[in-house]
């Protein structure tokens, strides 16, 4: 059908009903949608193009994320020990920097002003940081702002296997993860579950760097550590606990805590955010009062990231993700039988060692090497065993912080990382060192 073209005089415009002239301006709006669209994406790409041909200031990071996490914190305090300026660029308002970490926050509530705000300054690295959210790496990468290093908190292609609960992460998260890995100037990975997806999903990321979480050293750690407790002994669990839904109300800590407290042991759980500790803190409660010895479970409001070190460091023993090897009741979430356990390195684990808590784990391989290697933990099998390693633990063996695990040493192969990135001459190093 060819395009016929109607030629209506003033005339016979003004004649026109007003609804049906209404109607066909709505319709030319339409057709001149896609036109418009175009003219603004080519503005931003040429916008983009002229701001990256600005001379780059020496040692200066903008940190780009969604909300501040203690990986993304830990990292940023280091750097700026290490003679960085480092810039903040983030959707969230709620920022707490009482150290002055940054030198600069540069708060940004959609992804069009990040863009902006990233191209009014000029770091000689932008790195990326987020926790399963892509639509920010993959927006900021296929703008064209260079360089650009992708911290994948968790590796999800090729890791999540067997049935995904509630469909999620979605099939668009997926590819959004795949495009954001494939096309960063380079990725960085806090854990072995990369060198899964590269397996198994095929993703093929230009470079990868290993940058572990890391603790504190021993000198700030024993400037930070409170005395521990003498009003009996402590476990403490910090971190992500699977929403309960109505279809899946429970997880490991349920029994956990049973377990402990039947044994006068108390157990302290510390969500990672508001709304877990109000999702949980009912069906805790009830579930403590028909089932523990009253007192001995404690499930805390979240603790800012740069205070939380200090807050566990009164108790004396460290939980990590507990799953399918350890015994567990029916109707616990899948979300801890995930493949990606066995090869993950979670940050929790770093922040018990800072905080002098002898740890313990399942069936997590890159975990249980650090731990059991240093004399920082051990692996369990049950939750008896957890018992049983308490009750032979000596209290005053916990070993120094070796220099490997620690922030700081990530921290100066991640300036390694930038400055190769700077010059063109990177290659691959997924080595582990320790």
């Amino acid at each position: 059908m060819g395009i016929r073209q109607i030629h209506i005089s003033s005339g016979e415009w003004s004649k026109t009903p007003e609804t049906v002239r209404e109607l066909v301006k709505a319709l030319i709006s339409i057709a001149d949608t896609p036109s418009r669209f175009v003219d603004q994406q080519l503005d931003c790409m040429l916008k983009v193009q002229k701001e990256m041909g600005r001379e780059r200031i020496p040692k200066q990071v903008a940190i780009v994320t969604g909300k501040l996490f203690g990986r993304l914190y830990k990292h940023a305090v280091c750097l700026k020990e290490l003679g960085w300026d480092v810039l903040l660029i983030s959707s969230d308002s709620g920022i707490n920097d009482s150290n002055r970490v940054f030198s600069k926050i540069m708060v940004c509530k959609d992804l069009d002003k990040i863009l902006e705000t990233c191209l009014s300054v000029s770091p000689q690295i932008y790195h990326i940081f987020t926790n399963w959210e892509f639509e920010l790496p993959a927006y900021l990468i296929a703008s064209g702002i260079r360089p650009v290093v992708y911290d994948n908190y968790d590796a999800l292609n090729g890791c999540i296997v067997g049935r995904r609960i509630d469909d999620y992460p979605s099939e668009k998260m997926l590819a959004l993860e795949r495009y954001s890995v494939e096309n960063a100037d380079a990725v960085t990975s806090r854990d072995g579950r990369m060198l899964v997806s590269k397996r198994k999903a095929g993703l093929r990321p230009k470079r990868v760097a290993m940058c572990l979480d890391g603790s504190l050293t021993q000198i700030q750690a024993d400037s930070i550590r409170m005395a521990k407790r003498t009003d009996g002994i402590h476990a403490v669990y910090i971190g992500n606990m699977y929403e309960p839904t109505s279809s899946q109300p429970r997880n490991f800590h349920f029994q956990l805590s049973r377990t402990l407290a039947n044994s006068g042991i108390h157990y302290h759980m510390y969500p990672s955010n508001m709304d877990l500790y109000n999702s949980y803190r009912p069906l805790m409660e009830r579930f403590a009062f028909e089932n523990c010895p009253n007192g001995f479970v404690h499930l805390h409001p979240p603790v800012p990231v740069n205070h939380i070190v200090r807050e566990i460091s009164q108790y004396h023993f460290g939980i990590d993700v507990l799953t399918k090897s350890v015994d567990r009741v029916p109707g616990d979430h899948e979300f801890y039988s995930m493949e990606t356990t066995e090869y993950g390195i979670d940050n929790k684990i770093f922040d018990y060692i800072s905080a002098g808590l002898y740890t313990f784990v399942s069936n997590a391989r890159w975990c249980r090497r650090i731990l059991e290697r240093y004399g920082l933990g051990i692996r369990v099998r049950s939750f008896e065993e957890i018992i049983h390693g308490i009750n032979a633990y000596n209290y005053n063996a916990f070993p120094r912080i070796p220099e490997v695990l620690t922030t700081h040493f990530w921290s100066q192969r991640l300036l390694d990382l930038y400055d190769k990135i700077s010059v063109g001459s990177f290659t691959s190093d997924y080595a582990l060192s320790f």
